[in-house]
C-alpha cells in the first residue's frame, strides 16, 4: 500500500451489509486508495462478492472471524457481537495505521484530517471524538477507578498500530481488561475501550468527525462542517420506519447505491399498496 493511502477497518453481519454499502459508497465520494479490511462472522459469498465489486479500484480484504469470547457480554439489542471485535482485530492487520468505523455512518465530506491528526504528538495510540451524546461517562470511570476525563464515542477511531506494539499494546491485554472491568460496563466494549487508553486519546472535534444523530443532540452554531454522522439510534435510516433527523443527507448517498434504491423503492411501492388495499376493504364493511 501507498503511504497516503487510508485503511479502514469495518466489522459487521448481514443484517448490517446494506449499511455498510451505504457507507463504503461515502468514503468513496471524497477519497481515493483505500483499502478496506472487512471482519464478518456471517457474511454470504454473494455479500462479499458484491462489497469487492462496490469498492472498484480501491482494494477489500475479508477477514473471517471465528471468535465467541463475547457471547456472553450484555449489549443493547441494536448493537451486534461484531462490535466487540475491534478489541483485538486491529492486531491481525499488518499496516502501521488504521481507522475503524461503524456501519451506521454516512461520511460527508474529507476525514483525510482526522487520520493523520495525531502525527505531531508520539504520546497518542488512537484518535477519536468525545461523546456528545447524554451518557454518564463519570460513573463509568469511577466503575474503573480512575478519574473523571473526557469519554469518547468508539464509533470511529484511529489506531495506530505502529505505537500500540511500541508501547507493547496487545489484543490479549485489552481482552483481558474487558473481561476484569465486565461488571463495571454499561456501552459494550465502548466503556472497555475508554478505560483501557484512558490518557493516551487524541480527541477530535465529534461535531465534525463524529457528530451523533439522535434526538437531543442539535448542532452546534459553529461554521464547522459535519464530515460523520453517526446514526447511532436503535432504528436505522435504511429502515423505512425511519423518523430521525438528517435522513436527508442518509439518502443522498443511499441512492447512489443501486440495490438499495431499487429494495427501497420497491418495498415503499408495495406498503402503499397495503394502504390502499386496506382502505378499500374498510370502505366496503362500512357500506355493508
Amino acid at each position: 500500500m501507498k503511504e497516503n493511502s487510508m485503511n479502514i477497518l469495518l466489522s459487521f453481519n448481514s443484517n448490517y451489509y446494506q449499511l455498510a454499502r451505504i457507507l463504503i459508497i461515502s468514503l468513496m465520494e471524497f477519497h481515493n486508495d483505500l483499502h478496506f479490511y472487512i471482519c464478518y462472522s456471517d457474511l454470504t459469498n454473494r455479500e462479499q462478492k458484491k462489497i469487492k465489486q462496490l469498492v472498484k479500484s480501491n482494494k477489500a480484504t475479508f477477514i473471517k472471524v471465528h471468535n465467541n469470547i463475547f457471547d456472553n457480554f450484555e449489549r443493547p439489542h441494536y448493537v451486534s457481537k461484531e462490535t466487540w471485535y475491534r478489541l483485538f482485530l486491529w492486531e491481525k492487520i499488518d499496516v502501521d495505521k488504521i481507522m475503524y468505523m461503524d456501519v451506521d455512518m454516512v461520511i460527508n465530506g474529507n476525514i483525510r484530517g482526522l487520520y493523520d491528526s495525531d502525527l505531531k504528538n508520539d504520546k497518542y495510540l488512537i484518535t477519536a471524538c468525545q461523546d456528545i451524546g447524554k451518557v454518564d461517562f463519570k460513573s463509568v470511570y469511577e466503575g474503573m477507578g480512575l478519574e473523571n476525563a473526557p469519554y469518547f464515542n468508539a464509533g470511529i477511531i484511529v489506531f495506530n498500530i505502529s505505537r500500540m506494539k511500541k508501547n507493547k499494546i496487545t489484543a490479549k491485554s485489552i481482552i483481558e481488561y474487558a473481561f476484569k472491568e465486565k461488571i463495571n460496563l454499561k456501552i459494550a466494549d465502548q466503556d472497555a475501550l475508554n478505560g483501557y487508553f484512558y490518557g493516551k486519546v487524541n480527541f477530535q472535534n465529534p461535531y465534525v468527525y463524529n457528530f451523533l444523530v439522535k434526538s437531543d443532540i442539535v448542532k452546534k452554531d459553529t461554521k464547522d462542517e459535519i464530515k460523520v454522522y453517526h446514526y447511532a439510534t436503535p432504528r436505522k435510516p435504511n429502515e423505512l420506519k425511519y423518523t430521525g433527523d438528517y435522513h436527508d443527507i442518509f439518502k443522498k448517498y443511499a441512492y447512489l447505491d443501486k440495490e438499495y434504491a431499487i429494495r427501497y423503492h420497491c418495498i415503499f411501492a408495495i406498503n402503499k399498496m397495503a394502504r390502499i388495499v386496506k382502505k378499500i376493504i374498510k370502505r366496503k364493511k362500512i357500506k355493508l
